[in-house]
């Protein structure tokens, strides 16, 4: 299916499927790639690749995740990095490449620290998704309690590139930054959609990479779909469980 065909029968199925895929999953790591696996297989023929991030705790951290976001940091690592900062993880991830079909392959994305506002800044990308979504970080301080009492709360919101060669943000800078990975892979709009699960401070957000032209429009029909992730999900990140073993 192409996503200009989208309509709300075909959002109110892809509901459906992920209440009945993702209920029983013990992990947000198990759901966030069986919800990549149901998007991109609907949508493959539109779609170069899927992704799902949650923010996690950097002590909640894997050895390997917390060591990577680490040598990101460098040598303010310590001064930054704290056991309560969120750190956007990659949970999930589907694409037409053998190397996009496992977040344990992934090299540049494996978690990235909301660690201050000024680091968030610096990614393009990540800091257009925060302020899409509706995240209001001002100041270093503000990142953990943001990350919890912003306008994401209960809602859902839709981050939205519409065409990822020439969309730059405020600063002039391309929000999607891999030149070359949008040239190779014919990469048009990137949107993604998610929310927070209420007083627990996580959040979780899809991504899509697609090589069609998405009408805002039509990516705004997926915000329902943040909705019912967040239900689906909601066990195991109420317990605390989002890696899998």
């Amino acid at each position: 299916m192409k996503f200009d065909e989208v309509t709300s029968a075909t959002i109110d199925a892809l509901e459906k499927r992920t209440e009945d895929e993702l209920s029983s999953l013990e992990t947000l790591e198990a759901a966030a790639q069986r919800f990549c696996d149901i998007l991109y297989t609907t949508f493959e023929e539109s779609t170069v690749l899927v992704r799902v991030f949650a923010s996690v705790p950097f002590a909640a951290l894997p050895a390997t995740n917390r060591a990577f976001v680490e040598n990101l940091v460098g040598a303010r690592a310590k001064e930054v990095l704290h056991p309560k900062t969120p750190v956007l993880s990659l949970l999930g991830t589907r694409g037409g490449m053998p190397r996009w079909n496992s977040r344990h392959l992934s090299e540049g994305h494996v978690g990235i620290p909301l660690a201050s506002a000024d680091f968030v800044d610096a990614i393009p990308m990540i800091a257009s998704l925060v302020k899409q979504l509706g995240l209001a970080i001002e100041r270093a301080q503000d990142v953990e309690t943001a990350i919890v009492t912003q306008s994401l709360g209960r809602m859902a919101g839709v981050f939205y590139v519409d065409d990822a060669a020439t969309a730059v943000d405020s600063k002039g800078r391309r929000i999607i930054g891999s030149r070359e990975f949008v040239q190779e892979h014919g990469v048009r709009t990137v949107f993604g959609f998610g929310g927070a699960y209420g007083l627990t401070g996580t959040f979780v957000v899809a991504v899509l990479f697609t090589r069609d032209s998405v009408g805002r429009g039509q990516a705004e029909r997926f915000m329902r779909l943040a909705n019912q992730l967040k239900t689906s999900t909601m066990k195991p990140v109420t317990r605390r469980h989002i890696f899998a073993s």
